[in-house]
């Protein structure tokens, strides 16, 4: 599958759910901390501030999981 992936993938992210509205007026949190694994202590800072779908805001309930695309060929 590597050897057919044409072009890194693309993370869908305006889904996902926030938890507030931050004293600048911005969702929070600004970062989260992605983890490759259950246990791993190395995680990789993630901005959380990309856009959101209009109907995602702090009283909805959205997902916190992101579809990923590949193109392949």
């Amino acid at each position: 599958l590597a050897k057919a992936v044409k072009a890194p993938p693309r993370i869908e992210r305006r889904g996902i759910g926030f938890s507030r509205i931050l004293a600048d007026g911005k969702p929070g949190p600004r970062t989260t901390t992605f983890h490759a694994r259950e246990g791993d202590l190395n995680g990789v800072p993630i901005d959380f501030r990309f856009p959101r779908f209009p109907e995602v805001t702090v009283g909805s309930s959205a997902s916190d999981h992101a579809a990923v695309f590949f193109d392949v060929g």
